[in-house]
């Protein structure tokens, strides 16, 4: 079966995160209870920071990648056609942008990625 997690929660106006090695808010992520139980993640960002590439590895199913910048544009939009994506950064500016992989019409994953 699928469980949910909560990676963050709201108390009196401040984001709390249930584990510290999460500095993004995953709300409504499903996962395995297998994929729970050993800890892994469906997706894996490479090299982050990095500079002229950004990889995703996922094994999502009929997925798809958004890259947005810190102001929430799209910058960068893809479907998953292999296991790994591999995105060119070259000309983008240096900084944070956040990433996030939809699976069957939904959010899946996301997280942050900083290009040098």
């Amino acid at each position: 079966g699928y469980i949910t997690t909560l990676l963050c929660y709201k108390e009196k106006g401040e984001l709390v995160y249930m584990n510290e090695e999460f500095d993004d808010c995953i709300i409504g992520n499903t996962l395995s209870e297998e994929e729970v139980m050993t800890g892994t993640s469906i997706s894996k960002v490479y090299p982050n920071p990095g500079e002229n590439i950004l990889n995703i590895r996922t094994a999502l199913p009929e997925g798809r990648i958004e890259v947005y910048d810190i102001l929430g544009k799209v910058v960068y939009k893809q479907d998953i056609t292999e296991e790994v994506t591999k995105i060119p950064t070259e000309g983008w500016a240096k900084g944070m942008y956040l990433w996030r992989v939809y699976s069957e019409g939904k959010e899946a994953e996301g997280g942050k990625w900083v290009k040098q």
